[in-house]
């Protein structure tokens, strides 16, 4: 059964963009985020869920990469927080990765696999910045220090 769901939200905002166009910024941002959200519920409900166990990783946007690439990183991270506290009940985690302009896509990589390994299941609401140019070893926001590991089978 999956175990883990990766979800690029940057691949989220380009399909987004490519059928909305320029469109309204805002707009942009909601369809984004709602599009991240509905991906994850979907599967979530039909295999991490039922199976009592499963790690999110929510990939955002550099800040390059759009004009609002910020505000959606903010949303990409809230949304990680949120399901790493609401769904941790059925022992699942809940990751944003937030990747900097200059990020190579091995990295990125890396990390999914990093945090949906056992290594990382003590990390659940939690938004690591994967960004060189603001320290060398990049930084990490994570909130829920009393949270378990879920149980494996």
């Amino acid at each position: 059964p999956a175990r883990v769901l990766v979800v690029d939200v940057r691949a989220v905002l380009s399909e987004v963009r490519a059928v909305d166009g320029a469109g309204d910024a805002g707009d942009v941002l909601r369809a984004t985020l709602d599009g991240a959200w509905a991906l994850v519920h979907a599967v979530a409900n039909a295999a991490l869920v039922p199976a009592r166990a499963g790690t999110v990783v929510l990939v955002a946007p550099a800040p390059s990469d759009f004009v609002h690439a910020p505000a959606i990183r903010a949303g990409v991270e809230n949304l990680a927080r949120t399901l790493g506290t609401e769904w941790s009940q059925y022992g699942m985690t809940a990751v944003a990765l937030l990747p900097g302009d200059t990020t190579p896509a091995s990295v990125v990589a890396a990390m999914a696999a990093y945090v949906g390994s056992p290594a990382g299941d003590y990390l659940s609401g939690c938004a690591l910045t994967l960004d060189a140019t603001s320290s060398p070893a990049g930084t990490s926001s994570c909130t829920h220090s009393e949270r378990r590991p879920p149980t494996r089978s």
